[in-house]
């Protein structure tokens, strides 16, 4: 959950039924639109997957969402809206569908996040900055 700066609500969720990556605004409590950001990249059994979602805002309102990806492999993706569209794209590889991630934006606008690394690393964190 994040809040832009006129205290509009922001929900970053993934919904298994569909197998979809959404984001919702609301106001109080009026949901004043959904928006699917991303959908998978595969279809066979146990590629239809995303966890670990994360959402935060930047002073400019623009939102931000990290997410692990099991549709194209195991990857970190990143997501924004602040062409006006949904963007989304794959960071770097990642590990685990039951870890998770977490997104900061700075004074610049990038985006920070941390996930899980690859097996070979198990236990630790990954860091990807977007400049």
């Amino acid at each position: 959950v994040a809040m832009d700066p006129s205290g509009v609500i922001f929900i970053g969720y993934y919904t298994p039924d569909s197998h979809l990556i959404r984001f919702e605004e609301w106001s109080g409590g009026t949901r004043l639109s959904q928006t699917t950001v991303d959908s998978p990249g595969g279809t066979g059994l146990g590629s239809q997957w995303f966890s670990g979602v994360a959402i935060t805002s930047d002073a400019l309102g623009d939102v931000h969402l990290s997410y692990l990806d099991f549709t194209r492999g195991q990857v970190l993706r990143y997501a924004t809206n602040r062409t006006g569209s949904w963007v989304a794209e794959t960071v770097t590889t990642c590990d685990d569908v039951l870890g998770e991630t977490s997104i900061v934006t700075d004074s610049t606008f990038a985006p920070h996040i941390s996930f899980p690394l690859p097996a070979a690393s198990f236990g630790n964190l990954g860091y990807a900055v977007k400049r």
